[in-house]
């Protein structure tokens, strides 16, 4: 069809050299006749895909740290780094972090650090340090195929967590046939917490629930799939939120509250141990060297390829804890102990309500004047 509009389409790619029989050499994208040392890759959505392996890797081309560093030159190295799916967020993370220290930056007159001022020399040492340590970026192997060949099941696991830094959600998809389970990384998100305004961990951990229920949307949308979806989160705070109404909760965690409710089913969400939560690379951050052999962020804790009979059991005691109690919302009773005639009485004496309120409010302000005077 494009083809008849003078739009024929062009480098042609696939894992299955079968799908390519009939596909003119000139518009493929990796040639038929190749020295055996060529790369058999090409570039797709911002990642380098092998076509052989049907292998994904990332092209870290940043060039080398200039001498003198500015607030403007880090960022645009930074902005460098494509990870569209979050694949390597845990390192996109730290980085972000690192900008965010720059933002924060203040010179003399306690106004914000000019862009193409040199940075302090210890940031300047820090991030040289980090900057070198990138390319070991595109050693990483990722599968393009995230589930086995044939399956009986797939379900979506949603972790999410939050340190006093920042906050992320990840997503793993696990797929069964018979006895055969396979656990891999689908997709992440990460936050750094916000400056303006300082937020407890209980909170940040909802901010990191809300990134959760977000990712399962896009998530959703995108793959089609009828699947059994988990939502893993190590605050037992959260989850004592999200079993109550919202209107029960203060603004900051009944919006919150609402927005989960609404995008998720609250018999989903599970506790997890602190320790076996894959999403706290991304509260924390990672240096590349130590993301490449961090099995738990490629491939989930143990236990996620285990039947469910092993999973963590959700133990999130009766009673509320102090944190859960202090976003309650107050609520004030008013009793009013007045002779029922008057009150029949002074209803009666007006057919508007509000005429009525504003009578009384006049009555209680002179009364409460009449009472200073006599005081003094």
């Amino acid at each position: 069809m494009l083809a008849s509009a003078g739009l024929p389409l062009k480098k042609w790619a696939s894992n299955v050299p079968e799908a390519l029989a009939d596909i003119p050499p000139e518009d493929l994208a990796i040639k038929p006749f190749h020295d055996l040392q060529d790369d058999q890759s090409v570039s797709t959505l911002g990642l380098v895909w092998d076509t052989k392996t049907d292998m994904l890797r990332f092209n870290v081309d940043l060039p080398l740290p200039a001498p003198i560093l500015t607030k403007r030159k880090v960022i645009s190295y930074i902005a460098k780094i494509f990870d569209p799916l979050g694949l390597v967020g845990p390192t996109i993370a730290t980085a972000k972090l690192f900008m965010q220290r720059l933002w924060k930056l203040k010179n003399e007159d306690n106004a914000p650090y000019e862009w193409d001022r040199p940075i302090p020399q210890k940031l300047q040492d820090e991030w040289k340090q980090f900057h070198a340590t990138l390319p070991i970026l595109a050693d990483i192997r990722i599968p393009r195929f995230v589930s086995l060949a044939a399956v009986s099941k797939v379900e979506l696991h949603f972790f999410c967590d939050a340190s006093d830094a920042a906050y992320g959600a990840c997503c793993f998809i696990r797929s069964l046939n018979n006895d055969q389970v396979k656990v891999q990384l689908l997709t992440s998100e990460s936050k750094v917490a916000p400056l303006a305004t300082k937020h407890t961990i209980a909170r940040l951990e909802l901010c990191a629930a809300v990134l959760s229920a977000k990712l399962y949307q896009k998530v959703e949308h995108a793959i089609k799939l009828s699947t059994d979806v988990y939502f893993w989160t190590d605050s037992t705070t959260v989850i004592q939120w999200l079993q109550s109404p919202p209107n029960r909760w203060k603004t900051f965690v009944a919006n919150r509250v609402s927005t989960i409710q609404s995008n998720t089913e609250i018999a989903a969400w599970r506790h997890v141990p602190g320790v076996e939560n894959p999403a706290d690379e991304l509260s924390r951050g990672l240096q590349p060297a130590d993301l490449v052999n961090q099995s738990r962020w490629w491939n989930g804790p143990k236990w996620l390829w285990e039947f469910p009979a092993h999973w963590p059991v959700s133990n999130v005691p009766e009673e509320e804890y102090i944190t859960v109690i202090e976003e309650a919302r107050k609520v004030t009773l008013i009793s009013l102990n007045a002779d029922e005639q008057f009150a029949n009485q002074l209803f009666a004496r007006f057919s508007n309500y509000t005429t009525l309120r504003r009578v009384v409010a006049y009555c209680m302000k002179y009364i409460k004047a009449l009472q200073a005077t006599l005081i003094s």
